[in-house]
């Protein structure tokens, strides 16, 4: 699940969580989906996002070691309607991307 590095998006996280809890417990489901959080737009020199950096590694949740920066070529890329590979492939953004998937496919997600 991508998640900006911002406290409302942490708060959001932890009502799904609860969310999926009850239904658990309730029988609506047979067991909780295992979920990941990629974080997205993310500027380490913000204090914001180095604090929710920091709450993420001492978390339980499960955390992408990648995560997709803010860049202007991945708003570029959107605003020409195609994907960053095709807009800037040897851009930052596409470097995440790719790394991204690498972590992926290491991890067996899919």
């Amino acid at each position: 699940m991508p998640i900006s590095p911002s406290l409302f998006a942490l708060n959001k996280v932890r009502e799904l969580e609860d969310k999926l809890s009850h239904a658990l417990e309730g029988g609506a489901i047979a067991r909780k989906p295992e979920m990941w959080l990629l974080l997205n737009q993310v500027d380490d020199r913000q204090n914001v996002d180095r604090g929710v950096l920091r709450y993420l590694n001492d978390s339980s949740w499960r955390v992408f070691n990648t995560q997709i920066r803010k860049n202007t070529d991945l708003c570029a890329a959107a605003n020409f309607k195609t994907d960053i590979f095709g807009y800037k492939p040897r851009s930052r953004g596409a470097g995440d991307f790719r790394a991204l998937s690498k972590e992926v496919f290491d991890a067996g997600i899919i």
